[in-house]
């Protein structure tokens, strides 16, 4: 590890900035209560010990300095866990938490300052200040810009507290240890800081490799799915696919759709010519069709699968869709006839695989008939499975 961590900036993006701080929120929300609850019950015993001590009389200026101080932390720790209640039914409070977090441990600070200094009077224990100390060293995450400075200050003001109280006494044990205690609780607010800066990090980077892991595989998926040209599914996803088919054992209705004349297009215009057409028609087709798998099944040749479609549904289909096609007016290799498809439809309760090459073999057939009686139509058959 660097031995300079504690003044290594641990650099975040805005937005990671954002996320970082709104985890940061959402902590202080689920466990700063805890540590509230604690010494809010640890005021009541301080309070019910000093009641008892002086018989309820509180007597003395110590009996009611002490309550005073017990009575302030309590109050102080009932609001702050209020505030914790009220941002769990309020969300929109969840950006001020941190803020609220930082002025908790300042008041608890003043407060330990408080406590030890006017203890003084009677011991030189300064316990109560080492406990504050090194609690929020290790509970609370603060940024160096805000723990180095209240270190410092709270050290001297403990120094100067302490000299002001302690006039004629020793004060080199209370200056080592504190100032010890100062060197500790600054190099674990920074490993806090470093690490949690630090995994954060580590996390938003394995998300986004996870994420562009996710957006690879989607796309290597949709390439091996999808046909380059048209973007339609392809031969290898209906392969997929036919078990879920056969599996529903329902009818299913397919049209065997073919571009007429398309070779003789592709030797008028060229192939990107010829390319630009599949793409006109296949939108056409994908317009057309408003449930159901439109696939490119050979070069010009496309298969459309319906479940739940009957032979008159598959035959007004594909005379809609031959209509549709003819109106684009995509001008033809003759000069006088535009850019056509015949279509050959069947339906079949597809039960197995054997099923399912009937079904294709009685849709082809079909086709053959449209295209064999002037194109431009749709066939259909019925077929024996």
């Amino acid at each position: 590890m660097n031995p300079f961590f504690m003044i290594r900036r641990i650099a975040l993006t805005d937005a990671q900035e954002q996320q970082f701080h709104a985890m940061l929120a959402k902590r202080i929300q689920h466990f700063l209560w805890a540590p509230l609850l604690l010494i809010q019950l640890f005021q009541v015993y301080n309070m019910i010990y000093v009641s008892t001590y002086t018989n309820f009389q509180y007597h003395t200026t110590s009996s009611r300095v002490y309550m005073l101080l017990y009575t302030v932390m309590f109050l102080l720790c009932g609001i702050a866990l209020f505030i914790l209640w009220v941002s769990r039914h309020h969300e929109h409070l969840l950006p001020y938490l941190e803020t609220l977090q930082y002025g908790a441990v300042i008041l608890l600070y003043l407060w330990a300052l408080c406590i030890t200094v006017y203890d003084q009077r009677v011991s030189a224990n300064i316990s109560v200040y080492i406990i504050t100390v090194l609690s929020i060293a290790v509970l609370v995450y603060m940024p160096p810009k805000l723990f180095i400075p209240l270190y410092l200050c709270a050290q001297c003001l403990l120094m100067a507290g302490v000299a002001y109280v302690q006039k004629d006494s020793s004060l080199y044990g209370i200056y080592v240890n504190s100032a010890w205690m100062m060197i500790i609780a600054m190099f674990i607010s920074s490993y806090l800081y470093y690490t949690l800066r630090q995994d954060f990090q580590n996390h938003c980077v394995i998300a986004q490799k996870n994420a562009e892991i996710m957006e690879k595989s989607a796309e290597l998926d949709f390439i091996a799915n999808h046909d380059s040209l048209t973007g339609l599914l392809n031969r290898r996803f209906l392969s997929s696919w036919l078990p879920g088919i056969i599996a529903a054992k329902q009818l299913v209705g397919i049209l065997m759709i073919d571009i007429d004349d398309f070779k003789s297009y592709n030797d008028a215009y060229g192939h990107p010519q010829g390319d630009e057409c599949l793409r006109r028609v296949v939108r056409a087709m994908e317009l057309h069709f408003d449930s159901g798998k439109l696939f490119r099944y050979g070069g010009e040749e496309f298969l459309y699968v319906r479940q739940g479609a009957d032979l008159q549904a598959m035959q007004r289909l594909g005379d809609a869709l031959c209509e549709h096609v003819r109106k684009l007016q995509i001008q033809g290799a003759e000069q006088t006839r535009s850019v056509t498809v015949s279509a050959g439809g069947s339906c079949a309760l597809v039960k197995d695989a054997a099923a399912w090459e009937t079904l294709l073999k009685t849709a082809d057939a079909a086709l053959y008939e449209a295209k064999s009686s002037g194109k431009n139509k749709t066939a259909v058959k019925a077929c024996s499975v």
